[in-house]
C-alpha cells in the first residue's frame, strides 16, 4: 500500500509560519526563509527544493529582497492594522504587491521560476530518458539499413561534403566522384555496422513473432524476451560505433529532405492531374493531362533508378526518421530542462551565503 505523502510543514515545523506570511501577502523573501529555518534543513539541497516545491504548489513566490517595493514591505504591517481597526476585510496589499513583482521582475527571473516548478530526475528518471534516446537513434539506423542502396548514397555524398566544403543539395545536383582510400574505408565499415543492425532487427522480429505464441508464465517466453533485450542492447552499441555527429545528422536530414523534394515534383503533378481528369470533359484536355501523366511517370521512374529506392519505400523511411529523430529531440529536451533544474536547485542553496542568486544560476546554466 501507497505510504501518504509527508509534507514539508510536517516535517520542517518552522516552515508553517513562512507559509502563513506567504499565503497573507503571496510571497516570502529568501532572508526570511534561510533566517527561520534552521542551517541544517537550508544547507542540504534535497531538503530546500522540498522546501522549495512545496512553497510552489501553495503559488507562494520566493523572492529577493532587492525584488520587493519598499511600500510592500514596509507598508504592510500598518494595511493590516488598518484593516483590523476598520473592521474589514484584508485589502489584498499582498497580492498587489506579487503583480508588481511579476511586472518588475526581468526574464532570466521570470524564466528561473517557471524552471522552478519543473521536478529533478531521479535514478529512474534518467534512466528512463537515456532509453527513450537510444530507441530513437536505432529508429534511424533500423530504418536506413533497410535501404542499403539510399544509405551509400547518403555516406559518399557526407564524405564529398566533408572534403570538398560543399553543402548538400548542391552535391546531389553533380555527378558522382571517386573518393580516396580512407573515405571508402570508413563508408564500408558504415555499411557493415548497417547490414548488422539490419540483421539484429530482423532476428528480433522473428523472434517477437515466435514471443507471441509463448506463454508469458513459461521458460522459453524468457529466452526469447532475454534475446531480444540482447538484440536491442547489440543496436545501441552500433549506433553508438558508427559514431554519427551532429554534423553528419543534419547532413541526413537535408539529404533525405532534397530526395523527397525531388521526387515530391512529379508525384505532386500526377496526383493534381489524375484527379482533374476524374471531371474534365474536354477531349484536348484530357489529352493534355494524360500526356503529362505519362511524362512525369517516366520522370518518376528515373528517379527510382537513380535513388534505388521505390517512391513508396522512401515514403516509409521518412516516415520513420523524422519519428525517430522527434522521439530523440523529445528525450534530449526534457533531459536538459531537468539538468537547468538542478542547476536552479543548486544555485537557491547558495542563496544569502554571499553570492548572488542569478550569477549563479547563470554561470551554472552557460556550463550545462
Amino acid at each position: 500500500m501507497e505510504q501518504p505523502r509527508v509534507l514539508a510543514e510536517e516535517k520542517y515545523p518552522e516552515l508553517v509560519k513562512l507559509i502563513q506570511t506567504g499565503k497573507d501577502r503571496g510571497f516570502i523573501m529568501y532572508e526570511e526563509l534561510f533566517e527561520q529555518l534552521p542551517e541544517e534543513v537550508t544547507g542540504i539541497a534535497e531538503k530546500l527544493d522540498d522546501i522549495y516545491i512545496r512553497l510552489g504548489e501553495l503559488e507562494i513566490d520566493v523572492v529577493e529582497a532587492d525584488s520587493v517595493e519598499p511600500e510592500a514591505k514596509d507598508g504592510e504591517k500598518a494595511a493590516g492594522e488598518k484593516d483590523k481597526k476598520d473592521g474589514g476585510p484584508p485589502r489584498p496589499q499582498a497580492r498587489s504587491a506579487t503583480e508588481q513583482l511579476e511586472k518588475t521582475n526581468d526574464p532570466v527571473r521570470m524564466y528561473l521560476r517557471e524552471m522552478g516548478t519543473v521536478k529533478l530526475l531521479d535514478r529512474e528518471g534518467e534512466v528512463e530518458i537515456a532509453q527513450r534516446i537510444e530507441a530513437g537513434e536505432a529508429k534511424v539506423f533500423i530504418a536506413l539499413s533497410k535501404e542499403p542502396e539510399l544509405l551509400e548514397l547518403f555516406l559518399r555524398t557526407n564524405e564529398r561534403a566533408r572534403r570538398e566544403r560543399r553543402g548538400v543539395r548542391e552535391l546531389l545536383q553533380g555527378h558522382l566522384t571517386e573518393l580516396d582510400e580512407k573515405a571508402e574505408d570508413r563508408v564500408r565499415e558504415s555499411l557493415g555496422i548497417f547490414r548488422t543492425i539490419n540483421g539484429l532487427d530482423d532476428e528480433s522480429k522473428e523472434l517477437k513473432q515466435r514471443l507471441r505464441r509463448c506463454k508469458k508464465s513459461g521458460k522459453r517466453h524468457k529466452e526469447l524476451s532475454d534475446k531480444i533485450a540482447a538484440n536491442t542492447a547489440d543496436i545501441a552499441l552500433l549506433v553508438r560505433r558508427a559514431d554519427f555527429t551532429t554534423t553528419t545528422r543534419n547532413r541526413l536530414l537535408t539529404f533525405l529532405g532534397e530526395v523527397e523534394r525531388q521526387f515530391s515534383i512529379p508525384v505532386q503533378t500526377i496526383n493534381r492531374d489524375r484527379k482533374k481528369l476524374q471531371h474534365e470533359r474536354n477531349v484536348e484536355r484530357r489529352q493534355f493531362y494524360q500526356a503529362r501523366i505519362g511524362r512525369y511517370e517516366d520522370e518518376l521512374e528515373k528517379l527510382e533508378e537513380r535513388f534505388e529506392t521505390p517512391y513508396d519505400d522512401l515514403k516509409i523511411l521518412l516516415a520513420e526518421v523524422r519519428r525517430g529523430e522527434g522521439n530523440t529531440d523529445q528525450a534530449k529536451q526534457e533531459l536538459i530542462v531537468a539538468n537547468l533544474r538542478l542547476v536552479v536547485s543548486i544555485a537557491k542553496k547558495y542563496t544569502n551565503r554571499g553570492l548572488q542568486f542569478l550569477e549563479t544560476s547563470s554561470r551554472r546554466a552557460t556550463s550545462v
